[in-house]
């Protein structure tokens, strides 16, 4: 939904000329910001950008009003488009992260850990290759 939000910034950055969008934006590039600046920024053991997650809220009501503000109606259609189809893309990459075999931890939250802590190779988070989501879609190596 992030980059649904951006392009509606791109789009019709008039639709966020509101004192309730400004402040919810501002809400998000602070957290962003704060969140960057920690030294522990990838939030330790996790699945996703546990750090970033109130920010959802935010992001997702933006999306609304920038939907709604938007003054074509064949963009304001295509636009739900996209947001009801990224809809069980989200929900399946949430499920590859919570469930695996009976008695086990899923690989995706298992790759925390495995191959070393990415407590002490936070370097892990940007390996796309081996991403938890990856290793989840894969299951356990």
């Amino acid at each position: 939904m992030t980059l649904v939000l951006v392009l509606l910034l791109v789009l019709e950055p008039r639709a966020f000329a509101t004192d309730l969008a400004a402040a919810l934006l501002a809400g998000i590039v602070a957290t962003l910001l704060l969140t960057a600046a920690w030294p522990n920024w990838w939030g330790g053991y996790c699945y996703g950008p546990r750090l970033l997650t109130e920010t959802q809220p935010s992001i997702l009501l933006l999306v609304a009003l920038g939907i709604g503000a938007l003054p074509s109606h064949e963009r304001r259609r295509a636009l739900l488009g996209v947001v009801w189809a990224l809809l069980p893309l989200q929900i399946a990459i949430q499920a590859i992260g919570t469930y695996g075999p009976r008695g086990r931890v899923p690989a995706a939250l298992a790759w925390n850990a495995s191959p070393v802590s990415v407590d002490v190779a936070p370097q892990r988070n940007w390996d796309v290759a081996d991403s938890p989501i990856a290793r989840g879609l894969r299951g356990y190596d």
